[in-house]
């Protein structure tokens, strides 16, 4: 009986044909019957269990389904700065940057509408490169200000952005367009590859290579 599992045979038990395969014994309605599939009939076979069983008391434990406040238990894309006084990271979707040794995590936007992705500091640790996702407009790359909280936008077009840095002057940004497909949108996914961008948000982006 595999209605307890994605009943890959069906949600019945197994039936089988009668020696003479002119009939077929089969489970329907709780009770097994003799069916005739060429008459199209069906005789019920009487049938019954004397048995005993231990009904036990089910086994439940309460488990909050939303609760207001949760730990969270794993951390993505954790990146020290170069020089060591604070570390960034993406957690449930949103960036986070702490001081180190013993901070406490502080939120870097206040956006609700795209997914904050793969952060990667500048050289001096003033700025931070990461990417964003939204399931109806995609991605993009972006570079966040520390000091003043501004948000610049690099890419000119949706897509599957991953893996941004920096280069050491911090005057330009390299990235990684993917396909989509499977659980994404295949839309925005042909050109793809390695790019690069300035990142005063005025240039165009130019692919480096489309492996990589």
């Amino acid at each position: 009986d595999m209605q307890e599992i994605w009943a890959m045979h069906g949600v019945y038990p197994s039936f089988a044909w009668t020696p003479a395969s002119k009939q077929i014994v089969i489970w329907a309605k709780g009770k097994i019957w003799r069916l005739d599939p060429f008459a199209k009939t069906a005789t019920e076979i009487p049938f019954r269990v004397k048995d005993t069983r231990d009904v036990r008391q089910a086994l439940r434990f309460d488990t909050p389904v939303a609760p207001d406040n949760f730990d969270v238990h794993q951390l993505r894309w954790v990146n020290v700065s170069p020089q060591g006084d604070k570390v960034i990271y993406s957690a449930l979707g949103v960036l986070y940057v702490r001081a180190l040794p013993d901070g406490t995590p502080q939120r870097l936007t206040k956006q609700n509408e795209h997914f904050e992705f793969h952060p990667k500091f500048s050289r001096d640790g003033k700025s931070v490169v990461f990417t964003t996702w939204n399931d109806a407009t995609l991605g993009s790359v972006r570079t966040l200000d520390l000091a003043s909280g501004k948000e610049t936008i690099l890419t000119t077009s949706p897509g599957k952005y991953l893996e941004p840095v920096l280069s050491p002057d911090g005057k330009q940004a390299v990235y990684l367009k993917a396909r989509g497909g499977y659980l994404t949108t295949p839309w925005h996914g042909i050109e793809t590859g390695v790019f690069k961008v300035a990142t005063d948000g005025r240039g165009t982006p130019q692919l480096l290579t489309e492996d990589g």
